[in-house]
């Protein structure tokens, strides 16, 4: 007999633990809790994180120095990925006079077919963009901050600081 009670109680404590996996409950992989959002469902693998890539440099042209802008968009898998919406990017030089610092704005409109394809770089999967650094008492630190307003409405933001050249 009690052999048999034994096998009754493992099947029971294996019909209680696949109690939560048979109605859904229990845990689910990283990011797939978005999978009932709409906007998920129409492309799981849109941006959920934005970095700016390690590739970003500063070079010294004939115009002056020069901020090679390199924007990465991750999905939940945290593999790179095109954007569809607006990404804005702020280039400035740190304040060292208690005045306002200098700031040049950049808006590139990723939700237009022609601009998203000309600026992503099938190479290093990321957006590629230019920007004139502001003139300022070298050796100021150039800060870079990077917005993406997705058309969903998520908005995804980040900053790098690089040195002058």
């Amino acid at each position: 007999m009690s052999g048999h009670s034994s096998w009754r109680r493992l099947i029971l404590v294996f019909a209680v633990m696949a109690i939560p996996h048979a109605s859904g409950c229990g845990s689910s992989p990283q990011g797939m809790g978005d999978i009932l959002d709409p906007a998920a469902a129409a492309w799981p693998w849109r941006p959920a994180t934005m970095r700016i890539h390690p590739l970003t440099r500063i070079h010294v042209t004939e115009e002056g120095p020069t901020a090679v802008i390199r924007i990465e968009l991750l999905d939940v898998d945290g593999h790179p990925t095109k954007g569809v919406g607006q990404l804005e990017l702020d280039l400035g030089l740190a304040s060292t006079d208690g005045f306002p610092p200098e700031h040049v704005l950049q808006l590139i409109d990723l939700a237009d077919p022609d601009i998203n394809r000309r600026h992503f770089d099938p190479i290093t999967d990321t957006y590629l963009m230019s920007m004139l650094i502001p003139q300022g008492p070298a050796p100021t630190p150039v800060r870079i901050t990077a917005r993406y307003l997705a058309i969903d409405g998520r908005i995804h933001e980040t900053f790098r600081t690089l040195p002058h050249p």
